[in-house]
């Protein structure tokens, strides 16, 4: 029973590293986006003239 438990607790530590990976590469991916959107939006009144 106890080699049972351990490989159970070796799944959930893998799928919870997989999950943070992919965390992690989503919000690094998705944080440039965002960033240079909102740079490019923040510009807009600068060239109205405004």
């Amino acid at each position: 029973m106890r080699a049972r438990r351990g490989g159970v607790q070796i799944e959930y530590i893998v799928i919870v590293a997989a999950v943070v990976l992919a965390a992690i590469g989503g919000f690094s991916y998705f944080g440039t986006t965002v960033g240079t959107k909102v740079q490019s939006q923040g510009a807009s009144p600068a060239r109205m003239g405004l």
